[in-house]
């Protein structure tokens, strides 16, 4: 059990070995390896406390680029105690075994160093004999970085990079978990390059815990080849990860599933390098060279303002939306107002608030059938006004889309923008698609996020009065008259005028008190007020009269399969199409008109809940639905009638392009 204590230089502890010893590199040892013969040289980066009942200690050991585990048992644990972090040892016919519990690319083996070992300590004063341990300053290990331009294959390097792309960590083929990203530092973006790398461990938690573009992460021992024409970068032994949160503002905490890790002053200045960085590169954005449509993922060439200060120009086809930096995928924080769960598992619709107006037009969703899903949180809506924009997420995102509560704050990462070229004028469409590349997803934020106390900031700026639909109407207000159709959901809202309801930004809803002047079409015959309608493609036609009638060139008769349901008569699309009521109604509360729609499940609602087939198969059913219509409205008139029945309805606003459109809600007859 020789235990040898020098005070000399490091470098000259190999003059105190036997010479028939070896020196192996840590990156050469094996399972099968044999060392009476062969010595290892290394320094002590991390030395855990001993343990008196078992009496040993763990401690790993780093050469160069390569870290081992070494266990000291017995009495040369104890007098090993004296050698502290940064002090550098020799071990010769130690034990190689096995590494029990690898972990983000550690060596294969580990070493048992007990009394039949031999061990060379280099420290800074050696301690008397049988005097007690001296209390040595630990070193901290001086490591050297390079830069990215500067790798070179076939080598092993610690590196600064920011996350450019990245892909969450997903199964392989085998039984480990993979990540690939691509970095970026100062030295390289110049000339548009990057380094990729792809790493792999036997759980995610072993991996980089990058959480988004523009993240900063520090790798300790990462290897280098080529691959073709550009280099790649990977696991080799003893490989270490940090990950930083990349904002200027973001906390000095890495984020790491190592218990141990150095983190020193030079450590926290580049960080702070490399995040003034990231944050001076957003300042460029304006002469940011528009990129090709056909490379929509990659937001490092594809930059864009927040909504409000986004030029017209700037919005491209297949645009990502960054913020914090070009480099940084824009975590769009945002304030959720209204969400609809348009195709289950597939597809839910988010209305939100970031605070700001944008200064171009914004694809909205129009369908009325879809609007009627829309669950709202109306304070929000008031306050915000034509300043929502709609957000869809597709696929994998439907799960956490559709859990998120309204007033929740949120971030949507890699958020698309696209035009669609059949939308005249051009507006810009918001879409999540499904994946995950560059972090795509949505998360919740904590109200104490600092993104969420900016957004609540701008949000404030924007004091808007609720009294404007607050008011109640009294100008025509008769107790002793009761309204022939009522709400029985929305009885205790305050009733608006015609005017405020036009004059109000959209969408909103309202309670109305009214007459009607106008229906179309007049309920002479059951299909009269009754068409047919696809959910699929929209299409929308009057319902036929009889089995022979032509619809889009095709017998009505032909159109039905062998279940007796109808087809879309529409190319390319073969979706059962149904039967709804539809009819337009013009309003007026003696000031003045307004004209408004009522159709769909709205339309089965204000009719006592007769579905259309059922007012088209029983004639008895038609008579009491049409004498109920003809009750508020006799004959049509242009001119307000002071003779016809009030009626109370809710009436809800939407925007169609450039059109401002109003539908009933929420209202049924008396009669």
């Amino acid at each position: 059990m020789p235990f040898f204590l020098t005070s000399e230089k490091p470098d000259e502890l190999v003059n105190l070995l036997p010479e028939n010893l070896r020196h192996l590199p840590l990156d050469d040892i094996s399972n099968d390896t044999e060392t009476d013969q062969i010595y290892i040289r290394a320094q002590i980066s991390f030395k855990g406390p001993y343990q008196k009942s078992r009496k040993y200690f763990k401690a790993s050991l780093v050469e160069g680029n390569f870290c081992i585990n070494a266990f000291f048992y017995d009495k040369i644990a104890e007098f090993c105690l004296t050698a502290a972090i940064g002090d550098t040892i020799a071990i010769s016919k130690m034990r190689i075994e096995k590494n029990t519990r690898p972990s983000q690319g550690d060596h294969a083996c580990q070493l048992i160093v007990n009394n039949d070992a031999c061990v060379w300590a280099c420290v800074e004063k050696p301690p008397l004999h049988n005097a007690p341990v001296p209390t040595i300053p630990r070193k901290v290990v001086k490591y050297t970085y390079t830069k990215l331009a500067d790798l070179k294959p076939k080598t092993k390097a610690n590196v600064w990079g920011v996350v450019r792309f990245f892909k969450s960590p997903t199964r392989s083929r085998g039984s480990d978990y993979n990540l690939f990203l691509t970095l970026v530092d100062p030295s390289i973006v110049a000339v548009q390059s990057k380094l990729r790398c792809s790493f792999f461990a036997r759980t995610a938690e072993g991996l980089p815990e990058v959480q988004r573009s523009g993240d900063i992460v520090r790798i300790h021992r990462l290897e280098i080849q080529q691959h073709n024409d550009h280099l790649v970068g990977g696991n080799s032994p003893g490989i270490s990860f940090l990950a930083f949160d990349g904002s200027l503002d973001g906390v000095m905490t890495p984020r790491t599933s190592s218990s141990s890790y150095t983190m020193t002053p030079d450590d926290e200045a580049m960080l702070h390098e490399l995040r003034a960085w990231i944050d001076s590169w957003q300042g460029d954005l304006d002469s940011t060279p528009e990129i090709d449509s056909t490379t929509p993922d990659d937001p490092s060439q594809n930059a864009a303002l927040p909504l409000d200060s986004l030029p017209v120009q700037s919005t491209r086809p297949k645009h990502i939306f960054t913020s914090i930096s070009k480099i940084r995928n824009f975590a769009y924080c945002n304030l959720v107002v209204a969400k609809a769960v348009i195709a289950q598992d597939c597809c839910v619709l988010l209305r939100v608030w970031d605070g700001t107006k944008a200064t171009q037009l914004f694809h909205e969703e129009n369908q009325p059938d879809r609007l009627e899903l829309l669950n709202s949180d109306e304070d929000l809506v008031c306050k915000a006004g034509d300043k929502m924009v709609d957000i869809w997420a597709f696929d994998n995102h439907f799960a956490s889309a559709s859990q998120i509560e309204l007033r929740s704050f949120i971030s949507v990462i890699n958020l698309h923008a696209s035009q669609p070229k059949s939308v005249s004028p051009p507006r810009i469409e918001l879409t999540l698609h499904g994946g995950t590349s560059y972090g795509k997803k949505i998360e919740k934020l904590d109200n104490t996020h600092p993104e969420v106390e900016k957004l609540v900031e701008r949000i404030n700026e924007w004091e808007l009065s609720f009294s404007l639909t607050c008011v109640v109407h009294d100008g025509h207000l008769d107790t002793d008259n009761p309204a022939a159709a009522t709400l029985p959901c929305h009885a205790h809202q305050p009733i608006s005028s015609l005017q405020q309801v036009q004059n109000h930004q959209t969408p909103y809803k309202f309670r109305v008190r009214v007459k009607v002047l106008e229906l179309s079409p007049e309920p002479t015959k059951p299909h009269s007020i009754c068409q047919i309608y696809c959910h699929e493609c929209h299409f929308l036609s009057p319902y036929p009269e009889s089995l022979q009638c032509q619809i889009n060139d095709k017998p009505w008769l032909e159109m039905r399969d062998d279940n007796g349901d109808f087809r879309c008569p529409t190319q390319n699309c073969n979706s059962q199409i149904q039967t709804v009521f539809m009819m337009k109604l013009l309003l007026h509360d003696g000031d003045s008109s307004l004209r408004v729609g009522l159709w769909g499940n709205e339309a089965v609602k204000f009719l006592h809940d007769f579905s259309p087939s059922d007012v088209l198969l029983n004639e008895d059913l038609f008579a009491s639905v049409s004498r109920s219509l003809l009750e508020i409205c006799p004959k049509p008139t242009q001119t307000f009638d002071a003779n016809r029945p009030w009626i109370e309805c809710c009436v809800m606003s939407f925007s169609r392009n450039t059109d401002k459109k109003y539908l009933i809600f929420d209202t049924q007859l008396n009669t």
